[in-house]
């Protein structure tokens, strides 16, 4: 377990990215101090998007209803043609996690319903795969204090490392399906939105990552509570250091505004196991 990264710091690295970062020493986080806004050096791709009044819910999971939806994984057939998911790096901020549906711990943001579904090559569920996911909170800040570069991950915040916010693992069911319930991530100035997992059975794993369309972000990040006070992000996906940057958007999330103004978010995954 690492407390003190040698790596430098995302509070440092910030300070250095660009002379126009706004620092604000002393912004409250739930009573945490978090020391950086970013606001004002977002990537040139969200020039052209308009403010608008919020668009979404608010308040966490605690804003989910029971409205009926319709399971776009379940009424969408896949046909026989399964790619294989891409891999792509776990990152340095993994830390412990926990089986459980609710994965936001009462953190606020946009509340988000996530639905992932996992196949084999034939296109066949793949049941009792574990999906463990994580990402950071809408401020930038991954939770947890086992990671490999705790400080960097959590860019010093004790509130954090006492934690495990937005971190959780499922099983699939015999149609190969999890479910979490989750806020829409925030960014911090290295990469574009993402979500990571780790989707294993067996002795078998793939760790991959996924994004969400550039237009949705932001529109979230400079519109909806919380959010909008770090407006956009300073990456997008074409010039993330992650994902590709040949057109490729097969890493996107779908995602769709429910009645109660939640969002539903699905993806599915073939595995080579």
């Amino acid at each position: 377990m690492m407390k003190n990264s040698p790596l430098l710091s995302r509070r440092n690295m910030l300070k250095l990215t660009s002379g126009s970062l706004l620092t604000v020493p002393f912004m409250g986080l739930q009573g945490c101090n978090f020391p950086f806004s970013a606001g004002k050096a977002h990537a040139a791709v969200f020039d052209t998007l308009a403010p608008s009044k919020p668009q979404w819910a608010s308040g966490g999971t605690s804003a989910i209803t029971d409205i009926p939806y319709s399971n776009p994984l379940l009424d969408d057939p896949l046909g026989n043609l399964c790619r294989l998911v891409e891999p792509m790096t776990k990152g340095p901020c993994y830390s412990t996690t926990q089986v459980r549906q609710d994965i936001s711990e009462g953190r606020d943001g946009l509340p988000m319903r996530l639905w992932f579904k996992i196949v084999d090559e034939r296109c066949q569920p793949v049941a009792g795969a574990n999906v463990d996911i994580w990402h950071c909170d809408p401020y930038g800040i991954y939770s947890g204090d086992d990671m490999r570069s705790v400080n960097f991950c959590t860019t010093g915040n004790k509130a954090a490392q006492a934690h495990d916010w937005f971190r959780g693992v499922q099983t699939t069911d015999e149609n190969g399906l999890v479910y979490f319930e989750s806020c829409f991530p925030g960014w911090y100035v290295m990469r574009a939105v993402h979500i990571h997992l780790i989707i294993s059975k067996e002795q078998q794993s793939v760790t991959t990552q996924v994004g969400f369309d550039d237009a949705l972000v932001g529109s979230i990040t400079m519109n909806e509570a919380i959010y909008y006070d770090r407006g956009a992000p300073a990456i997008s996906n074409i010039t993330d250091s992650v994902f590709p940057h040949n057109g490729d958007v097969s890493y996107f999330m779908e995602t769709e505004q429910l009645a109660d103004k939640t969002m539903l978010a699905w993806k599915t995954f073939a595995v080579g196991f």
